[in-house]
């Protein structure tokens, strides 16, 4: 799932809000109008919440394998807005809750000691049985 659809599953119908996201330097346009979310790879037009990480730990967060508040110490925020802050981020962790959500999972099978699955028959040993 892509962040574009993970936001647009997760935000607030009455949002509106203009942020750049900026991974290893590259900005992604975050614009919210009206419920429906944009994030275009290019620069903000005006905005109001600039988010700067790296890349891996974006992907890693997205992927599970890194805490929200773990991510968080990855993020420099520039903003004069501090409820546009507030929003971006309450839209991006639960856009990258829904991706985590929404993702494969990884199910191991245990194995039961003592315990075997019984055998099925096939029609060669059926036929073995009858003689």
């Amino acid at each position: 799932m892509t962040l574009k659809v993970a936001c647009n599953r997760v935000v607030d119908p009455k949002l509106t809000l203009r942020a750049e996201l900026r991974l290893d330097g590259e900005p992604y346009a975050l614009e919210v109008d009206g419920g429906r979310v944009d994030v275009v790879a290019r620069p903000a037009f005006a905005p109001m919440v600039v988010l700067e990480t790296d890349y891996d730990s974006m992907v890693a967060a997205t992927d599970g394998a890194m805490t929200l508040e773990d991510f968080a110490r990855h993020v420099t925020i520039t903003s004069g807005d501090p409820t546009a802050v507030q929003q971006t981020l309450a839209l991006l962790a639960a856009a990258v809750q829904r991706i985590v959500n929404d993702g494969p999972q990884v199910k191991e099978a245990q194995a039961r000691p003592g315990k075997r699955r019984p055998e099925q028959r096939t029609r060669a040993r059926k036929a073995r049985r009858r003689g």
